[in-house]
């Protein structure tokens, strides 16, 4: 990342473990192209005010090497902890570099300047919720109002409830109790609530398809603002056209004309003996409702239209006007004339996006480039932690509550491929890990194969017979590091490392075979043997001197590894020989 060319982005929730956890992506220009990407995923231990929040990304920033005279923008959330402009994360940013630009996420303000209901309107979508919670409230009335779907060939079964926090919430309830009305108010004649009645009432539906047609349109906006690689001129390209169209419908409106709203204007058709009544009634209550969001809108987006076409020409720099940069900006004017007047760049820029239109003019129009840049990359929205949180919510479950969900994350949520051979062959020959690890070049016993005289483990004595072993080989525990020796063990549960020098997990499942082991901390070498019925006696430690050490072994596995062997013993085990182990031919810790 190169200085003045990054921005963040920071959202904080809770998991279902009610720990907080706290997200952060990056977006930079990665060689001819901007980039988003994962940053962080860090839990808040105690509280989640913005100094817990400030020192976890300054701890991260240090331990990176990031510097904050590198960042240009951050975009949070509302909330105080986050927008606070003395003990909020705004005011600490900025206390360490003022020139930092934190904006209140887009997506948010949208959300915050459509809320406000007039009078009636509020009422119906009250009562809406009511129904909805009376039906889907008892599981019984959630049964019986699915089969009566069913029975009346509704498109959907079942209705939604609300939720505050999610954006598109509003909308989609309504619209599906719209959809389902029939059968709703069938529902409730059965039962004899009183809210059978509001769907008798001509003025309470024609309010209720208002709202479905209005909520419709917020909704529309609020998708058209997330997305990935969502820019600042784009998100205001989307907030002014929704102001545009308000002040379209008022004036449609004052004329008596409601054809922008579709399920009204069904409505009305359906009921065209009360249509002069019904429009009488509900067309101030829309327009006091119009103007009012108007104002809520401009109260959260204070951007005039005028700034916002200053910046087209960012994305269109060859069909704006020449005043488009102002002459008393000589440098820029300078550079913006050159542009306009190459039409080789005109036809590069027909076949790029702008981002890499103006990374590439970067050598000789830096003056314009940087500007133009430092827009495309800050971000708008909060949408990249918003949907990360959906993730982890995904991955800790009910069952799954004390998982600590930070490198998972990097892997859910990173788009940059992960070098998975490379990552392997660089740790297959490391001892330990973190920064004591050391690079080791470890023996490679399969290459000896038969080869009794240059094999490590070999067995060599005039009175016994050889035992040969194939296929052994040394692996490292990633989480201790040290060398493990494995000779002829068939398990098939996955065992580790104990205090007692020996092995835990499902040791039942040795049903044949021999483990010799150095235990990770006695470093004692010993060896684990099939079970004899005492659980205890799976661990057998070796002495210091391990020069002619004789080790049973089951007859059936003596043959499956090709080793020959003396006649039985004991009931237990046939005798096999593994001579002359010297400490020296195996790997130290």
């Amino acid at each position: 990342m190169q200085p003045g060319e990054f921005s963040l982005q920071f959202d904080e929730s809770c998991d279902i473990a009610s720990c907080a956890v706290l997200l952060g992506f990056v977006r930079y220009v990665h060689q001819d192209r901007i980039k988003e990407e994962f940053l962080l995923c860090e839990n808040l231990l105690t509280t989640t005010k913005g100094e817990d929040v400030f020192n976890i990304i300054n701890s991260f920033f240090t331990k990176n090497g990031l510097d904050w005279n590198s960042v240009q923008q951050v975009s949070v959330d509302g909330a105080p902890a986050m927008m606070g402009g003395h003990r909020g994360l705004r005011g600490l940013i900025q206390a360490v570099n003022p020139e930092i630009s934190v904006d209140h996420c887009i997506i948010h303000r949208y959300s915050l300047g459509s809320k406000s209901l007039p009078g009636n309107l509020k009422l119906v979508f009250e009562d809406v919720l009511k129904i909805v919670n009376f039906i889907k409230s008892r599981d019984v009335n959630s049964r019986i109002f699915k089969e009566l779907c069913k029975e009346m060939g509704e498109e959907y079964q079942v209705l939604l409830y609300h939720t505050d926090v999610r954006w598109l919430s509003r909308g989609k309830v309504v619209h599906r109790v719209i959809e389902l009305r029939k059968a709703i108010q069938e529902f409730l004649e059965q039962k004899g609530s009183p809210f059978a009645t509001k769907f008798t009432d001509k003025e309470w539906l024609a309010r209720l398809c208002y709202l479905a047609d209005i909520f419709a349109e917020l909704n529309s906006g609020n998708l058209q603002l997330q997305g990935r690689n969502t820019t600042v001129i784009d998100a205001r390209h989307t907030v002014a056209a929704f102001l545009a169209k308000l002040r379209l419908w008022i004036r449609r409106l004052e004329k008596g004309v409601i054809a922008q709203f579709p399920t009204l204007d069904q409505f009305i058709e359906e009921n065209s003996h009360d249509t002069g009544s019904l429009l009488q009634t509900i067309n101030k209550e829309m327009s006091d409702h119009l103007k009012g969001l108007e104002t809520s809108m401009h109260h959260y987006f204070p951007e005039s239209d005028q700034e916002t076409a200053s910046l087209q020409w960012i994305i269109h720099p060859f069909s704006v006007p020449d005043e488009a940069i102002h002459d008393d900006d000589f440098p820029a004017k300078e550079e913006w004339i050159t542009i306009r007047a190459n039409e080789a760049m005109k036809i590069e820029f027909q076949n790029q996006n702008a981002d890499s239109f103006w990374i590439s003019r970067l050598a000789d129009s830096p003056t314009l480039s940087k500007r133009a840049l430092k827009l495309l990359v800050s971000f708008s929205t909060t949408y990249l932690c918003e949907k990360g949180f959906s993730t982890v919510l995904g991955m800790k479950t009910k069952k799954r509550t004390r998982l600590n969900v930070a490198n998972d994350a990097r892997l859910a949520l990173s788009t940059t491929k992960p070098r998975i051979p490379q990552v392997l062959k660089s740790r297959r020959n490391t001892v330990g890990v973190g920064p004591s690890a050391k690079s080791r070049v470890l023996p490679d016993y399969d290459q000896y194969g038969d080869d009794k005289e240059s094999s490590p483990i070999s067995g060599a004595s005039s009175d016994t017979s050889m035992v040969i072993i194939r296929g052994v080989g040394f692996f490292e525990r990633a989480n201790k590091g040290y060398p493990l020796l494995i000779g002829g063990c068939q398990s098939s549960y996955p065992m580790w490392p104990n205090t007692r020098g020996g092995f835990s997990g499902d040791q039942s499942s040795i049903r044949e075979g021999l483990l010799l082991f150095r235990g990770p901390y006695t470093g004692q070498w010993g060896y684990l043997a099939p079970p004899t019925g005492d659980s205890n006696a799976l661990h057998h430690p070796l002495p210091a001197n391990m020069d002619n050490v004789t080790i049973r072994v089951s007859g059936n596995v003596a043959r499956d590894l090709k080793m020959k062997y003396t006649a039985p013993l004991t009931t237990a085990a046939a005798a096999a020989t593994l001579t002359k182990v010297k400490n020296q031919n195996l790997p130290d810790r």
